[in-house]
């Protein structure tokens, strides 16, 4: 569970590094 909360956070700050682009 913990492991999923953290690729959830770690595809939405890849979604906002991916943006600033």
């Amino acid at each position: 569970m913990f492991k999923l909360l953290f690729l959830g956070v770690y595809h939405t700050h890849f979604l906002i590094f991916f943006n600033q682009n």
